[in-house]
């Protein structure tokens, strides 16, 4: 069984320079071998394979040393997302693969090859290429680590997403025992043997505090107007900067 544990991370000036890089590499060989694809396609009516690329790309490393900066399977890992991605086109259940641009929701998956990824405890854990670096919220699970996405927020945040294989959880001991439940507003839950289970009533308890946000956010929103523009009859604001 496969779990997913994603997790805020803090990256040093240098640790985010080079994941920057990873990111510029990754997106430059997706966007290469799509461009590639796209011709062999249209003459011969034939794509490339995933271990053609591969084998092309060792030959493109020593015309393009830079890329050799990066993690070597984040960018095995970005010709296979572009392998999967014409497979399920020509299956029907995607859209064409498009290009890659900058400055959108970014990431790559680094392999764990010989404990290349590893956690050290709670809050620091070792990447390829990154070394050693702080995370908040990270959940430990039993298992092998099989890969990790390293993820990039167009606000300027990072991620982490580590994929755990995991042995099938066991099967819990039939008891025999059957129950009903009914889900209402007053009582949240009421069971068939008499049982009830009272409403949270979440909206109730922070109303308070949600219309006291609302205000904030609504005084935030008018001192950021920069101006109105006119358009089809109607007044548009500007805004200076995204809240």
């Amino acid at each position: 069984m496969m779990i997913a544990v994603k997790c805020r991370m803090y990256l040093k000036k240098n640790q985010a320079e080079q994941a920057l890089k990873t990111l510029g590499c990754c997106r430059y060989v997706y966007n290469l071998y799509l461009n590639t694809w796209n011709i062999l396609f249209q003459f011969t009516g034939k794509g490339m394979s995933y271990y053609s690329c591969c084998a092309n790309m060792t030959e493109l490393k020593k015309v393009l040393p830079w890329l050799k900066e990066a993690d070597s399977t984040a960018l095995q890992s970005s010709i296979r997302n572009l392998c999967d991605g014409f497979d399920r086109f020509f299956q029907k259940r995607t859209e064409h693969p498009v290009f890659h641009k900058k400055g959108h929701h970014e990431s790559y998956t680094s392999r764990n090859n010989n404990d290349s990824i590893r956690v050290r405890d709670k809050n620091h854990i070792v990447l390829p290429k990154l070394g050693t670096v702080n995370v908040r919220g990270l959940r430990q699970f039993e298992g092998k680590i099989v890969s990790a996405t390293i993820s990039h927020e167009p606000t300027g945040k990072w991620a982490v997403s580590l994929l755990y294989e995991t042995e099938d959880p066991k099967p819990l001991v039939k008891t025999g025992n059957e129950i009903g439940i009914d889900l209402g507003v007053h009582d949240f839950a009421v069971l068939s043997d008499g049982r009830k289970e009272n409403n949270p009533k979440y909206y109730q308890k922070l109303e308070k505090k949600l219309h006291k946000e609302q205000k904030i956010l609504s005084r935030r929103i008018e001192a950021n107007i920069d101006r109105y523009i006119e358009r089809n009859g109607k007044r548009y604001p500007v805004y200076k900067k995204p809240l």
